[in-house]
């Protein structure tokens, strides 16, 4: 993967912080949980 992504030219550095939640159940308790702490730190 490392070397792929240098072929390509590092496109993962110019990504924004992202968190991707997946699963069958919980999700949007997880998603509220977090929105409620990234909230909180600013």
């Amino acid at each position: 993967m490392a070397r792929l992504l240098a072929l390509l030219g590092r496109p993962d550095r110019h990504l924004p912080p992202v968190v991707h939640v997946a699963g069958t159940n919980g999700k949007g308790s997880v998603i509220a949980f977090l929105r409620a702490i990234l909230e909180a730190a600013g």
